[in-house]
């Protein structure tokens, strides 16, 4: 079978932008996350640097209307609803980034996360907002990244 450079040219521009809509289209957004230690964090899989799992009880109030109580997490403006309510101990915060470390009683943390159908729907942090104190907003937004500084010249 002899194909032709033209309908070559337009089989690869198909599959290119096909591939190019699924991985724009399989960016999620994120949203916070404010959780109240203690949370302890588990260790790293694949030791030593993959991505560490946290279990997590959900809040059942939005953090802006009733802060977390302890070992909870809770959306800024509502709480937790369908497929993000993993029952019996399920609830986990996967952690690429490393944000979340075992944190200690009385202590609050955001972080930016979003919910990953493909590793049992935990909710994966994208940004570590860092240690925070109520009263939470209620804005489901996360902060604006700071843009890196650019190279030295």
């Amino acid at each position: 079978m002899k194909v032709s450079a033209r309908t070559l040219a337009l089989l690869l521009a198909g599959v290119c932008a096909s591939v190019f809509s699924i991985s724009q289209g399989a960016i999620a957004q994120s949203f916070p996350l404010y959780c109240h230690g203690p949370l302890t964090t588990g260790p790293h899989m694949p030791p030593p640097l993959g991505a560490t799992s946290t279990p997590f009880k959900w809040s059942n109030k939005g953090a802006g209307a009733k802060s977390p109580g302890p070992g909870e997490c809770a959306w800024a403006d509502r709480g937790p609803r369908g497929s993000e309510i993993q029952h019996g101990d399920g609830n986990v915060i996967c952690d690429p980034l490393n944000a979340m470390d075992s944190l200690a009683a009385g202590k609050y943390q955001e972080v930016c996360v979003t919910r990953d159908p493909q590793q049992d729907n935990c909710m994966k942090v994208t940004q570590n907002v860092g240690m925070v104190k109520p009263p939470f907003s209620s804005k489901p937004d996360c902060p604006k990244q700071k843009e890196p500084p650019p190279p030295p010249k």
